[in-house]
């Protein structure tokens, strides 16, 4: 990033850090503005120097049930012979155990596979720890489906599919939480960082 964008990127943050701007956001908006001005808002995933590259890309509810989706940007093709499958991990977190979903997870960390050409998608893996603390590992991948859009998984495949979107997340709405190699990490980061209210 040039130090002229740099520049700019720091102004406007600060105009949006301004107390009229922020006495008309919400409380989400805010921390997400906290978390953008202390970190490097136009990071960008690079292979070469980042084993991970952790973006928010969708939140839901109001405290104390909010749900946050995270993705790695990170994208590999599990099966190099076809070139139509991409593979993530997408990091789905739960506030607290909802009342109204008995035994809800405080977090699950999916790995999603696409076929982009054909939007479809599957959970090849993944694993979920309850806020008793117990875990549980998916036993076999899920069976492809199609209703791409129609999902949080959907706007997953998006980023996960469109170069564009992998290039600058941020101007899609999406938010660097950071180079966490293990998905618990930036879930804690998040927590410590979003969830302080």
């Amino acid at each position: 990033m040039s130090r002229v964008l740099g520049l700019i990127a720091a102004i406007f943050l600060a105009a949006l850090a301004s107390p009229a701007a922020r006495a008309q956001s919400t409380g989400l908006d805010r921390a997400m503005m906290d978390m953008e001005a202390h970190s490097d808002h136009a990071r960008e995933c690079r292979a070469a120097s980042m084993a991970r590259c952790w973006y928010l890309f969708l939140a839901i509810n109001k405290a104390p049930v909010r749900q946050l989706w995270m993705m790695d940007m990170q994208m590999r093709n599990p099966e190099p012979a076809n070139a139509n499958l991409i593979e993530v991990t997408v990091a789905e977190m739960h506030e607290s155990d909802d009342p109204a979903v008995p035994g809800a997870n405080e977090f699950i960390v999916h790995t999603l596979q696409f076929k982009c050409k054909e939007k479809k998608f599957r959970i090849a893996d993944g694993y979920a720890q309850r806020f008793d603390g117990t875990t549980e590992r998916a036993k076999q991948p899920t069976a492809w489906r199609g209703d791409f859009d129609n999902s949080w998984a959907g706007l997953a495949g998006k980023a996960a599919c469109n170069l564009e979107i992998q290039r600058q997340p941020t101007a899609f709405n999406m938010l660097f939480l950071g180079d966490y190699y293990r998905p618990i990490d930036v879930l804690d980061v998040t927590r410590r960082a979003l969830w302080t209210k």
